[in-house]
């Protein structure tokens, strides 16, 4: 395991000479996460389990004592300092120590209050470096999953796969959207989940023609189709499917959509493999879908990379342009969406391969109609 950390580790200091870094500051838990091993999670960036202070030949995690037994367990490449006072002092110090003199961090996570403090702190302890503001400089390592990852990846889309097919047979007219969305929940915890990888959506009839959708109180009706999206935690590598079911007998138009919806979704993970960019795979199921009439009623990108967080890069959308490359996982998630009818979307995670690409779902829970 020591291995795989180190090989990130090097990929990432190598990145340094390109912006002349003599360290770097993690302030991202899943960047955290992903090139030490210390799992510890946040409250949110003013409420953080700790840093980590890269250098060529330097590596510290800075946490406080809530965390110093698992940081010395999970992460034993690095050396754990136990702050008492202040997180930022303590890592001004370490900055200082190591005679950095051109440093980068997370300017898209660490907020302006902490880069504040950080330049008052290294201020208070004598010492001047450049601080500087990176943005995706760890996401994009991170772009790219090595065999443990995929291997981690493919376990909770299988699990979650298990989940929503037992909870789809719960799907009737009279349940809740609020008791589909609990009942997700629950299978997935109990199926080993550590936690849902978002808040599932359950949106029925009209409600489905919200993207984003929050279950309520709404029960199905005959005719609903009903919008599901879930997603699992399971050893900190997220799954993220969408089926569109029908409950009873569906409409005419309803039928006609979710068949053009599928067809989008076929002709984009036909046409992903590496080379392509993300734009082009957009632009694939998006012209399909307004060459039949409904273009005006997609109104979100097609996917999104999936890791260690639910949403992270690549965006396969009309404005990313990212060229693919093996290793990639990315979902293909075309949706229509008409106010008062309702909405469909349908969803699968795909590993970008050498040749072409792998849909990691199985072909389960679609309609052949």
């Amino acid at each position: 395991m020591d291995e795989q950390y180190i090989s990130r580790l090097t990929k990432l200091v190598a990145q340094f000479s390109s912006q002349s870094f003599d360290a770097f500051i993690v302030s991202v838990p899943e960047n955290r996460y992903y090139l030490s091993g210390f799992s510890a999670e946040d409250g949110g960036p003013q409420e953080t389990s700790g840093y980590l202070v890269i250098s060529p030949d330097n590596r510290y995690l800075v946490t406080d004592g809530r965390y110093e037994i698992q940081a010395r367990r999970e992460a034993p490449l690095y050396e754990v300092i136990v702050y008492e006072e202040s997180l930022l002092l303590t890592v001004a110090e370490i900055l200082k120590n190591i005679r950095c003199g051109k440093v980068g961090f997370e300017g898209h996570y660490l907020t302006y209050t902490s880069y504040s403090r950080l330049v008052n702190a290294l201020k208070k302890v004598g010492y001047k470096c450049e601080i500087v503001a990176t943005e995706d400089f760890v996401e994009n390592l991170r772009m790219i999953k090595d065999s443990s990852e995929i291997e981690l990846i493919e376990f909770s889309v299988g699990r979650t796969e298990d989940v929503l097919s037992r909870v789809a047979q719960e799907v009737k007219e009279g349940v809740s959207e609020r008791e589909i969305a609990l009942l997700l929940e629950m299978e997935l915890k109990k199926s080993g989940a550590e936690k849902v990888a978002f808040d599932p959506i359950v949106a029925s009839g009209p409600n489905g023609a919200l993207p984003h959708a929050k279950p309520t109180k709404r029960s199905f009706a005959d005719g609903d189709a009903v919008v599901i999206d879930v997603g699992g935690k399971f050893n900190h590598y997220c799954s993220d499917m969408t089926r569109t079911l029908f409950v009873g007998s569906a409409t005419e138009e309803k039928v006609k959509v979710y068949k053009i919806v599928r067809e989008a979704q076929k002709l984009a993970i036909s046409s992903t493999m590496p080379g392509k960019t993300s734009k082009e795979i957009d632009s694939i199921a998006r012209n399909y879908i307004a060459s039949r009439g409904y273009g005006d009623f997609f109104v979100h990108g097609l996917g999104h990379g999936v890791g260690l967080a639910v949403h992270e890069k690549p965006g396969i959308n009309k404005r990313t342009d990212t060229k693919l490359a093996p290793g990639m996982v990315i979902t293909i998630e075309p949706g229509v969406y008409i106010k008062d009818l309702g909405g469909i979307r349908l969803e699968d995670m795909v590993l970008v391969t050498k040749d072409g690409c792998r849909v990691l779902n199985r072909d389960i829970l679609y309609y052949e109609i």
